[in-house]
């Protein structure tokens, strides 16, 4: 049975057209908020940032591989590591509120949809801006976030391929990521076979601890 609402016909030609401003609007939350990261949450340390890029960071820092792996593409163009690391958690940012934009939209109206997930920006700042006893800035946060979000998505939309693969890079990211298989537990118990729930779930589950022990075998 198909829990979420249905699209209407007819919208794609001009989807990216119709949400060019609601994108923009995403991309000002996220450019804002990360500003406020940056200024509001040092590194835990003057040379924390260094060593994740470096991957010298201690256990289990050094095993959330991912950050440190877009930034050195960014840094080989030429940019400082605090400027990869601020476009990365400005993209980070953007596809948190996107995701969620999206797994609204199969519930409710587009209109409703939008609100609620730019809405989102003002939960943002109780998470790690305000009364945060750990007021420290780590590249791997907001990511983490994002991840569950669109796990949610394409496991909803049956998208089993995605999930697998968004798993791989949600593991090199940080170890939150056994919860996608969790998600994918909750999401479809009682709305697939067995087999298939069994199937998958250990799928998601081989991903994770593949992925984990390739890390843990390269940083040896």
């Amino acid at each position: 049975m198909d829990i979420t609402r249905q699209p209407e016909t007819g919208q794609r030609p001009s989807h990216l057209l119709k949400n060019a401003g609601f994108y923009l609007l995403l991309a000002f939350i996220a450019l804002c908020y990360t500003a406020l990261r940056f200024t509001y949450n040092p590194p835990f340390d003057s040379t924390f940032l260094q060593k994740i890029y470096d991957f010298t960071a201690p256990i289990p820092f050094g095993r959330r591989v991912l950050p440190a792996l877009l930034a050195h593409p960014l840094v080989a163009c030429g940019l400082s590591l605090v400027r990869a690391d601020q476009i990365l958690e400005v993209a980070s940012t953007f596809l948190l509120l996107l995701g969620l934009y999206r797994v609204f939209a199969l519930y409710v109206e587009d209109a409703w949809a939008r609100v609620m997930s730019a809405g989102f920006a003002f939960v943002l700042p109780l998470v790690y801006l305000l009364h945060n006893p750990f007021p420290y800035f780590f590249p791997w946060d907001t990511p983490a976030m994002a991840f569950p979000v669109w796990a949610v998505y394409f496991l909803l939309r049956g998208w089993w391929g995605r999930a697998l693969v968004l798993m791989a890079f949600a593991t090199l990211n940080r170890e939150s990521a056994i919860l996608i298989p969790l998600l994918f537990g909750a999401l479809y118990a009682e709305r697939q076979p067995l087999a298939i729930i069994l199937g998958l779930g250990l799928a998601f589950v081989t991903v994770y601890f593949a992925v984990s022990w390739l890390v843990s075998l390269t940083l040896a």
